[in-house]
């Protein structure tokens, strides 16, 4: 028999408390539900029900505090702690406060009010991984881990403890597992666009541009749109489908004709048949539309440099820098131009930002141009 699922719930839910309207446990079950399917005017109606019929109801205040937080009142922590202090508090108090606390970024207080939930719940899956979130961002994978996966065995047919398990893989520099990880979850839950966003990510960081297009594609089948395109036009070009790639940038566009991005994919597509003119238009109409994005302006800048364009390229190259003065793409590229323009004085500190990049290529290029640049 399937397993009742939270969207089957909630319908069951709101049919019981529509025969009865002054049943309180369904209206609060109706608003977990709710909470839980991230439906948050939903659960505020249910809670707020719940409330009318019994005043002062400690599940439902403390409820109505977490919506309120998560709509940005954080003054709401406040009412959090207070409900998970008083004598009457139960599970989903304390589990609310751990995971604002969490949000805050308070991580010592947050595990402490976990941890004390947990001992009232040692097996309850949402405890399990509300603190492998925790140790995720104290920077303990491998404590995010074990959480993950105790949460994962408890309920199996739930997507959301399988990706933190990846996560924390990911964390503990495990790529290779971390993508095994995903590709397993996806074949268990293929209509859910969240693991093929993971999959997609974590494989494009692992260089496995197949397990990236397969997700790309899914993404396009779950989600339509200029984003899912656009990562499919992606992994298309890597895999030199030059023509296919085209066809997906170009729904990318239709569909979001203001994002840089599908006209930055479209314009290296250009350029691998050999239109430079037509690459130069459209990543000039990328830099207009985002100014300081540094992929975009690079990508603009060293097709400017090969025209001898110095002055064109320090240009674009300018507004990224204001946002990010390390980094090491636009510093190389800014070093370039300088040197090109025969201003090698104003490229040395600029050619110094660069020698111990992370990237071997820049790195290299750095080295060969502090020869140039020295004196």
């Amino acid at each position: 028999m399937a397993q009742m699922t939270a969207k089957d719930l909630a319908r069951v839910l709101e049919a019981a408390v529509a025969a009865d309207p002054d049943d309180l446990l369904g209206w609060l079950g109706l608003g977990r539900t709710c909470l839980a399917l991230q439906d948050a005017a939903r659960a505020r109606q249910a809670f707020e029900r719940a409330l009318a019929i019994l005043p002062g109801q400690p599940e439902a205040s403390a409820s109505l505090a977490r919506l309120d937080f998560m709509a940005g009142d954080r003054g709401a922590i406040e009412r959090l702690r207070a409900a998970a202090a008083a004598p009457s508090t139960a599970f989903y108090e304390g589990l609310y406060l751990g995971q604002s606390l969490s949000e805050l970024g308070a991580l010592a207080e947050a595990k402490g009010v976990l941890e004390k939930v947990r001992a009232a719940a040692p097996d309850n899956p949402f405890v399990l991984l509300e603190l492998a979130n925790v140790a995720l961002q104290a920077k303990e994978p491998g404590r995010a881990g074990a959480y993950a996966m105790q949460a994962a065995t408890l309920v199996p047919d739930q997507l959301m403890p399988w990706l933190v398990l990846s996560r924390a893989l990911l964390a503990e520099g495990r790529l290779g597992e971390a993508l095994s990880r995903l590709v397993s979850t996806a074949a268990g839950f293929s209509n859910e666009p969240a693991v093929w966003s993971e999959l997609f990510d974590v494989a494009m960081l692992a260089g496995n541009t197949g397990a990236a297009q397969t997700a790309a594609v899914e993404l396009r089948r779950l989600v339509p749109g200029a984003d899912s395109s656009y990562k499919h036009g992606v992994t298309l070009l890597l895999a030199d489908k030059v023509a296919d790639a085209r066809a997906a940038f170009d729904a990318a566009i239709k569909a979001a004709p203001t994002a840089p991005e599908p006209k930055q994919g479209l314009a290296k597509c250009l350029l691998a048949e050999g239109d430079e003119a037509g690459a130069l238009a459209l990543l000039t109409q990328a830099n207009q539309l985002a100014p300081a994005d540094s992929g975009v302006a690079n990508d603009l800048a060293i097709l400017l440099l090969r025209k001898k364009d110095a002055g064109g390229a320090l240009r674009v190259l300018r507004p990224v820098l204001a946002v990010n003065p390390k980094d090491d793409a636009a510093n190389l590229n800014v070093a370039l131009a300088y040197v090109q323009d025969g201003k090698k004085k104003d490229a040395a500190p600029h050619v110094q930002a660069v020698l111990g990049s992370d990237d071997p290529a820049i790195r290299k290029q750095a080295e060969q141009l502090r020869g140039m640049v020295a004196g």
